[in-house]
């Protein structure tokens, strides 16, 4: 995913429970830039959790990150998962109305919750946008065009900023 926003111009940070080093689910160590305490997700256009059973558990868990996604959703942000996050949304996320693709699944994107399995996340792109949060991503878009996978469907959402249609009112943020 960072591969395919960075390539469609997009600006992506990490953001975590903690600024530090952590290891994706490749065992890769990146560096969260952000903590979901001191940067708000109000403060990208978009935010994108990957999967990864572990990382997952640890956000299921952590308050700070769940206020985060609903933070996201209240203020009409696009939201994307694939894998095992999927289930994190559907757990966590107040989203009213939204739906969900499994975590093995084709992509839904419904009301910009962009979801769907990891073999569902690259498709090909154009032109920029967005950032990452603990595992997860968010993001800054302007002028995007995407085409398939979660990446695309993010690209896209990116662009046009805002998704009023959400019911919201019951989303705590």
């Amino acid at each position: 995913m960072k591969g395919a926003l960075t390539a469609a111009g997009a600006e992506v940070e990490n953001v975590g429970i903690r600024r530090n080093r952590v290891k994706d689910a490749n065992g890769e160590i990146m560096k969260a830039e952000h903590s979901f305490w001191t940067q708000k997700s109000t403060s990208f256009d978009a935010i994108y959790i990957p999967g990864g059973a572990e990382s997952v558990n640890t956000l299921m868990a952590n308050g700070d990150a769940i206020a985060y996604i609903n933070e996201a959703f209240k203020h009409y942000k696009a939201i994307a998962a694939s894998g095992e996050a999927v289930d994190f949304l559907k757990q966590k996320g107040h989203f009213t109305g939204a739906t969900f693709s499994t975590p093995t699944g084709e992509v839904v994107d419904s009301l910009a919750v962009i979801t769907g399995g990891p073999d569902h996340i690259l498709g090909p792109l154009a032109t920029k946008a967005a950032a990452v949060v603990g595992s997860t991503v968010a993001g800054a878009a302007s002028s995007v065009s995407g085409g398939g996978g979660i990446s695309g469907a993010l690209i896209q959402a990116m662009g046009q900023h805002r998704f009023w249609d959400r019911h919201v009112s019951l989303t705590p943020a």
